[in-house]
């Protein structure tokens, strides 16, 4: 940020650097990449204001600029911008959402306590689409709104919450026609439709899991066709729209939804799922982000399958793909993953047991080796435990090794487990999910499972769980490769 400061005249500089606003300045010297936004807010809850701008959408990874609130609350604030981009504005634990264009002027006034209720976006530039943004804001979203929304989804049949989703959509759509003196900017309205088009469809998305939990009910009773509004026209494709979390969210959900007819068929191969979801998205979106969804996809496939059943998918999206952000991450998780593909050795590791003993993968060398990664937080880890010792037992006295690795964070939360569920076998603690050997596992969430055969090569970087059928097979072909 300093480096931006330098560039900045020195008299601008010098008000940046110490939190001063210059209105007036602001309207005679032309910034056209760079964004400034500037007022006062009362009763700060904090010395400081900030503006997250998105850095790269894979990582989640944003440039936070931040400014002084002076004694009589007034700020100023400038960020370098070369696109138009929705970004959010921080004070203390408020947070609101504007989107700026190069150019931009905005005057900002609030009061802390009342965040929400009392902000006010005037200004040279940019101000009328922003206060729209903050009407929207007291209108629909905060804790009022999220009350009324779960109420309507907990009391409502399903007919009933379509009907309900629907009219609040037009209500919103009806706003957004009505809130601007001239028409708004065509990149913006894009926006705003996508983002309530989103929250429309997520919220239809989220009522039969909220309706059935809400009524301790066991599943929801819906109406005929009721995902049916995952055909329905809407913009699946606004790249201005990526940086809102429900947006990006849902693309992912309406590709699973798309694609569970396909993938509930009984003679359906797994191993194609993540690669059908790629050619099932180029249905729906195109541009930065269909590039962006196929990304996402090929990180979880690295993730939750084998690279193997990935690599065809991820070499072409590669090769056509022109967003260099966006390559970088997948060229880095697939490098990854691949040192897990069948045949490599299998990365070693020495952890400590409960007994403070060490012990080293490479011990285990001339026996098959099931490493399964778990948590004493994780239901699904301990609902498998049973299996995996009557999967023990089938294959004693074949050359096998069963080493539990857990990746808790605290080591007295792995101890208190075992000894609560009186787990037997061989168990040592790798230090949590961020832990060299969780890493070098490519271990992102658990239970997860590899099969590494007598020779210590990965057997399958994979492996099906201890319930799976087939898993034995798998163990008693990695004793013999």
């Amino acid at each position: 940020m300093l480096l931006w400061i330098q560039r900045l005249p020195l008299v601008v500089a010098f008000y940046y650097f110490y939190g001063f606003t210059l209105p007036l300045l602001a309207q005679s010297i032309p910034l056209p990449s760079s964004v400034y936004i500037y007022g006062t807010i009362s009763n700060a809850q904090s010395p400081l204001v900030s503006l997250d701008l998105p850095k790269n959408l894979l990582l989640g990874e944003v440039e936070s600029y931040a400014a002084r609130i002076a004694p009589d609350g007034s700020f100023m604030l400038y960020c370098p911008l070369q696109a138009p981009t929705a970004a959010n504005l921080f004070h203390a634990n408020q947070q609101t959402t504007l989107f700026v264009f190069p150019g931009d002027s905005i005057a900002i006034s609030a009061d802390a306590e009342q965040w929400r209720e009392t902000l006010q976006c005037k200004g040279k530039k940019g101000s009328e689409r922003n206060q729209f943004l903050a009407e929207y804001s007291r209108r629909y979203e905060g804790g009022t709104a999220e009350n009324a929304e779960l109420n309507a989804m907990t009391h409502k049949d399903a007919g009933e919450y379509r009907y309900h989703a629907d009219q609040q959509r037009q209500q919103k759509l009806h706003l957004l026609a009505t809130a601007f003196s001239k028409a708004p900017e065509t990149t913006f309205f894009r926006f705003a439709e996508a983002k309530i088009g989103a929250e429309w469809a997520d919220n239809l998305f989220d009522y039969p899991v909220i309706h059935a939990l809400k009524n301790n009910l066991m599943s929801t009773n819906l109406t005929p066709g009721y995902y049916g509004f995952i055909n329905e026209p809407h913009d699946w494709s606004n790249p201005h729209a990526l940086p809102l979390p429900r947006y990006a969210e849902l693309l992912k959900k309406i590709v699973t939804q798309r694609i569970r007819p396909t993938t509930n068929a009984k003679d359906y191969d797994h191993s194609r799922y993540y690669a059908d979801r790629h050619e099932l998205a180029k249905k729906i979106m195109d541009g930065k982000t269909l590039f962006f969804f196929q990304a996402q996809n090929i990180i979880d496939a690295l993730t939750y399958t084998k690279p193997e059943d990935i690599a065809d998918t991820y070499r072409e999206w590669a090769a056509d793909c022109p967003y260099t952000e966006f390559r970088t991450v997948v060229d880095s998780a697939y490098a990854k993953a691949e040192q897990l593909t069948a045949g490599k050795p299998a990365p070693d590791f020495v952890l400590t047991d409960a007994a403070s003993n060490t012990v080293a993968l490479n011990s285990l060398r001339g026996k098959a080796d099931l490493p399964r990664f778990w948590a004493s937080w994780c239901g699904p880890c301990l609902k498998e435990m049973p299996h995996s010792k009557q999967l023990a037992e089938k294959l004693q006295g074949e050359a096998v090794a069963f080493v539990y690795v857990s990746v808790d964070e605290n080591p007295e939360a792995w101890l208190n487990a075992l000894q609560k569920w009186q787990l037997s076998g061989k168990h040592i603690w790798a230090e949590g999910l961020k832990s060299e050997t969780a890493q070098s596992y490519n271990v992102k969430g658990v239970p997860r499972y590899v099969l590494i055969d007598s020779e210590g090569n990965i057997a399958d970087g994979n492996a099906k769980r201890p319930s799976e059928l087939g898993i034995e097979a798998d163990i008693l072909r990695a004793i013999r490769p």
